[in-house]
């Protein structure tokens, strides 16, 4: 049976934001998170034993129903600060030209390059073009043009912002594609099934469930953020370090599962950290665009991860397949660098050299994680923890939003 990576996070490749009232909305808090987690865990035993038995397609047929589930719950449940209006005025203020500028035009040479064209390709140059002069252009949309902008510029105001935003997009960048190439690394490397595989992940959502919880209660008794994002980038740094060290063929589980275990803590004591910090920093009437702009630049950070570590996995392992191995075998591992390839046929011999051309090209992915997080870490230095809140604010502080739909007019 081929068994394959589920990109589950591939859905946030393309950017999208729905603009709404931005009105200050209380943080989620790390139950949120923990329940979060306690979902990946449990969706991978279940899509694992589902695999096992029948397809991988099956899991694409769940997720309508699910989210239809989901929207029979919680509609008549959360509540609506909706206000009538003119609806032709509230889809002009859409940010539908920052929508259409986004990362689209780089995922794609970047995802493709050296795999199904070569990087001097007409076809690559011609989006790696197009994406420069739309990265421009998303910039002065944003700035100029947008009434109610996709990324606010004035959120990079403040230095100690900018910084968590960096942390952000690479947070992104290693979690995801952790979460999508790990159980590729169990199969292909070490030759696990998919329960075996999906087991061996619990570690990692599981630490960072229960340190979540535990993040939110620090934050609350001690007033503070700063000693947990330093700790948590200081375990994803050694985490990931070990990770890039270590995971080979012939490691003992216990090992992988403690870098896992390191990473896990570290994710949870910054993702829900980062929200709150930048929130404390921010003036109240931007605090509930924050909330959507964090999760776009993490969905935005996921999705470029998983384009360069899908390019560098598919780069690395084709330039280590062993040209003496079957023709159907090769074939298949240059088609579908993800599956598993049918080594029934093999001796012992070939199996390891092809186990050990996939972890040649594993290793590539994992040593992508290290500067993001080295990066992430350094970081820190930039941000000064002042406290959950913010000494200057002021009862009548000027509405941002509305300055900035003013502005535009006027420009126009």
């Amino acid at each position: 049976m081929r068994r394959c990576i589920l990109p589950r996070q591939r859905l946030e490749a393309v950017p999208t934001r729905v603009n709404s009232t931005r009105l200050p909305t209380p943080t989620p808090g790390p139950e949120h998170h923990s329940c979060l987690s306690k979902a990946e865990q449990e969706s991978g035993s279940t899509n694992a034993a589902v695999i096992d038995h029948t397809t991988w397609r099956v899991l694409f047929w769940v997720m309508g129903p699910c989210a239809l589930l989901g929207l029979v719950i919680a509609y008549p449940i959360i509540p609506t600060n909706f206000k009538g209006g003119d609806y032709r005025h509230k889809l002009k203020q859409v940010d539908t030209p920052g929508i259409l500028l986004s990362s689209i035009f780089l995922l794609i040479p970047v995802s493709s390059g050296g795999t199904e064209y070569a990087w001097n390709s007409p076809l690559i140059i011609s989006f790696l073009c197009i994406s420069a002069v739309a990265a421009i252009a998303f910039v002065y949309v944003e700035w100029k043009v947008s009434l109610l902008p996709m990324i606010p510029l004035r959120l990079f105001n403040s230095k100690i912002c900018t910084a968590m935003y960096v942390q952000i997009f690479f947070s992104g960048c290693t979690y995801y594609v952790q979460l999508n190439f790990l159980p590729g690394y169990y199969q292909n490397v070490r030759g696990y099934s998919n329960m075996t595989s999906a087991a061996l992940t619990i570690p990692l959502v599981l630490a960072q469930a229960l340190t979540s919880v535990n993040a939110g209660t620090f934050m609350t008794k001690t007033g503070r953020y700063g000693p947990l994002l330093y700790f948590g980038y200081a375990m994803l740094t050694i985490g990931t370090a070990i990770q890039c060290a270590t995971f080979n063929l012939t490691m003992y589980p216990a090992v992988l599962v403690i870098a896992l275990v390191l990473q896990g803590v570290g994710i949870g004591c910054t993702f829900q950290t980062t929200l709150v910090a930048l929130q404390a920093n921010s003036a109240k009437t931007d605090r509930a665009i924050i909330i959507s702009v964090r999760g776009l630049i993490r969905s935005l950070g996921g999705a470029a991860g998983l384009a360069i570590a899908s390019a560098l996995l598919s780069n690395v392992l084709l330039k280590n397949i062993p040209t003496y191995l079957p023709p159907d075998v090769r074939s298949m591992m240059e088609h579908s660098v993800y599956a598993t390839p049918d080594m029934t046929s093999l001796s012992y011999e070939e199996r390891i050299t092809v186990a050990h051309a996939y972890r040649i090209a594993y290793r590539a992915v994992f040593i992508f994680f290290v500067p993001c997080m080295a990066l992430s870490l350094t970081a820190c230095l930039f941000i000064k923890d002042s406290g959950l809140e913010r000494k200057d604010e002021k009862v009548g502080e000027p509405n941002m939003v509305e300055e900035d739909v003013h502005n535009v007019n006027q420009n126009r």
